[in-house]
């Protein structure tokens, strides 16, 4: 994270007297590879520059603790509740500082909603928009404290996602990419293949046959050669320990099918 703030840091330095830069648009966890960016500096380096900032929280709220308050007053951040709040789909929260407010009215409002001085009055009536979804987010929110709240459920898919990384990590002598402090419930651990066809291969196995969807081989163009290949793999709360052993194990089976198993020498035996 240090790296990549005084990277940022620099270039925008370098290029102070020339920059023409109208927003800066950042993750918070970002998707590929998965990390926690550290959006608080991002913020306030772009703002000593006069420059705005949207931050893409789509992987943060059920994920990571998201708090607006302390993120060196952010101008816009917007983030998905389908995805790891256990809402419906096309269900989010989007947050834009009160003094850039004035620039927004939806793009179907009724006209004198629209005219309004209150922020979230003009978004209220937009004709016949289905409002199901906006309500799943408090059904979500019910569910979620009945299996002992927000915290409980980030800390134990952050736990088990940590131990699924460094387990299959020592299983196949290869590595977890990111540090534990930049990862989430989500992880990226090397497969171990030198042959990233191979790599891609299986996660396509893995979702056509075992109804199991690992990410990350698809997004890379196969004529970038034989590159190290890593999966983003996600814990959740219905997965235990034993769910990440057998598709450690599986991987192993089906890279061997494909004669593409190349371990590094400190492998366990399976």
């Amino acid at each position: 994270m240090v790296r990549l703030t005084l990277w940022c840091t620099t270039a925008l330095k370098a290029n102070a007297s020339t920059l023409n830069i109208r927003i800066a648009i950042i993750s918070h966890v970002s998707a590929y590879p998965v990390v926690i960016l550290p959006v608080n500096e991002l913020v306030k380096l772009f703002h000593e520059y006069k420059i705005p900032v949207i931050v893409d929280g789509a992987h943060c709220i059920g994920n990571i603790n998201v708090n607006i308050e302390k993120m060196s007053n952010v101008d816009y951040y917007f983030t998905n509740t389908h995805k790891w709040l256990f809402s419906s789909k096309s269900s989010g929260l989007l947050y834009i500082r009160h003094d850039h407010q004035q620039l927004y009215v939806p793009a179907s409002a009724v006209v004198d909603q629209a005219m309004t001085d209150d922020f979230e009055s003009r978004f209220i009536w937009t004709g016949t928009r289905d409002r199901t979804s906006f309500c799943a987010i408090l059904t979500a929110l019910d569910y979620r404290e009945s299996l002992g709240g927000e915290e409980r459920i980030m800390s134990y898919n952050r736990a088990l996602a940590r131990y699924g990384g460094h387990y299959l990590s020592r299983l196949w002598d290869t590595q977890v990419l990111a540090p534990d402090s930049m990862q989430s419930a989500m992880t990226n651990i090397q497969v171990p293949t030198n042959n990233f066809t191979a790599c891609q291969t299986v996660a396509g196995q893995l979702y056509n046959t075992y109804n199991t969807m690992v990410s990350g081989a698809s997004n890379i163009s196969p004529t970038f050669g034989n590159i190290a290949c890593y999966y983003r793999l996600s814990a959740q709360i219905y997965q235990d320990k034993s769910d990440w052993q057998t598709l450690g194990a599986l991987i192993v089976q089906l890279l061997k099918a494909l004669n593409a198993y190349a371990p590094g020498p400190k492998a366990l035996q399976l």
